[in-house]
C-alpha cells in the first residue's frame, strides 16, 4: 500500500536534509523523524538506569509512532520516509552494551542477538500495524572526524547543544562510523558515501535506486 525510504548513517552525515530533499522530489511523500521529541525527553531520564530500558524505550517510541502517525499514512497510499529507525537503536544502544563484552566473540554475539531482538519486534509491529509494499534502507556513510565536525558546526550556528551521543569521545564516533559503514543489518540495504556530495547529489542516488513512478 505505500512506499517505506529509510535513512540512516551517523551524527552529522546529513539524513534531515536530504529526506527533505527527498520528500521535496517524490509526490506525497512524508517524513518520520526518531527518535520522537517525547522519546529524547524521556531517554534523558534513562542515562543511568540500565541501557535495555533506553532500547524498549526506543522500541516502543517506533511502534506508537507506526500505529499513530505512519499508519495513516501507508492507507493513504504515500512514501513513508524514515530519518533514522531501528538500526540506530543497534548502533548506539549497542555502544553502550559492548563495554559488558569480554572479548570481540562476546560484542559480536550481543550485537547479533541486539539486531534480531529489536529488527523482529519492529517487523512484528509492522505486520500488524501497517505494510509496506516497497522498503528500502539507504545508510549514508561518512568518515566520524568529517561527521564530529560537521556537527560541531551545526550546533555552533543553530545554537544548540550537543546531545549525550554528540558529545562522546572521538573513539565513539569512529566506532559509529565503522559500524554503519561496514554492517549487514537487512535486507535492500544500500550504503551511499556522502563525502563531498550535495544533498541534492545523494538524494539523486537514493532516487536511482528506487521506482519513483
Amino acid at each position: 500500500m505505500g512506499r517505506l525510504i529509510v535513512l540512516e548513517g551517523i551524527d552529522g552525515c546529513g539524513k534531515s536534509t536530504v529526506a527533505q530533499v527527498l520528500k521535496n522530489k517524490i509526490r506525497d511523500a512524508e517524513i518520520v523523524s526518531f527518535p520522537t521529541p517525547d522519546a529524547k525527553l524521556r531517554a534523558a531520564e534513562l542515562e543511568n538506569e540500565p541501557v535495555m530500558s533506553s532500547v524498549l524505550l526506543y522500541v516502543g517510541d517506533m511502534v506508537k509512532a507506526l500505529q499513530e502517525t505512519v499508519a495513516p499514512l501507508v492507507k493513504q497510499g504515500k512514501t513513508v520516509i524514515f530519518d533514522r529507525y531501528w538500526l540506530s537503536t543497534v548502533v548506539y544502544q549497542g555502544g553502550r552494551l559492548k563495554k559488558y563484552c569480554k572479548n570481540m566473540e562476546e560484542s559480536a554475539l550481543m550485537y547479533a542477538s541486539l539486531i534480531t531482538s529489536v529488527k523482529g519486534l519492529l517487523e512484528l509491529a509492522g505486520q500488524e500495524l501497517c505494510r509496506f509494499d516497497d522498503v528500502h534502507y539507504f545508510i549514508l556513510t561518512l568518515p566520524f572526524r568529517d561527521a564530529l565536525l560537521r556537527s560541531l558546526q551545526r550546533s555552533l550556528q543553530q545554537g544548540v547543544e550537543l546531545d549525550q551521543y554528540e558529545r562522546a569521545f572521538d573513539k565513539e564516533w569512529e566506532y559509529r562510523a565503522l559500524f554503519y559503514a561496514n554492517v549487514d543489518f537487512t535486507e535492500n540495504e544500500t550504503r551511499i558515501s556522502v563525502l563531498d556530495k550535495t544533498p541534492e547529489q545523494i538524494a539523486g542516488e537514493i532516487l536511482e535506486n528506487i521506482d519513483v513512478a
